[in-house]
């Protein structure tokens, strides 16, 4: 079995010591900001450069479809 080295920066293993020093809940809050980042990046990721929207929720409201007589009424003053 042959081992790989991995060359990784001093400021990432300064990070590793840091998050070894943690406590429970402080590491428990850091794993949830890291999970939102990776959801973020990932919905950015798929959506593609030319379609940022791609992949967000999008929510249209209840009147959207209704009849705004009060505008039309006011364009033809």
């Amino acid at each position: 079995m042959t081992s790989t080295m991995v060359q990784i920066p001093i400021s990432m293993m300064v990070l590793v010591e840091v998050i070894r020093s943690l406590g429970v809940e402080e590491k428990l809050l850091l794993k949830r900001l890291l999970d939102k980042e990776i959801e973020t990046l990932q919905l950015t990721a798929h959506s593609g450069s030319d379609y940022p929207l791609r992949g967000l929720p999008l929510g249209v409201a209840e009147d959207f479809d209704e009849p705004m007589s009060e505008m039309w009424e006011a364009l033809g003053e």
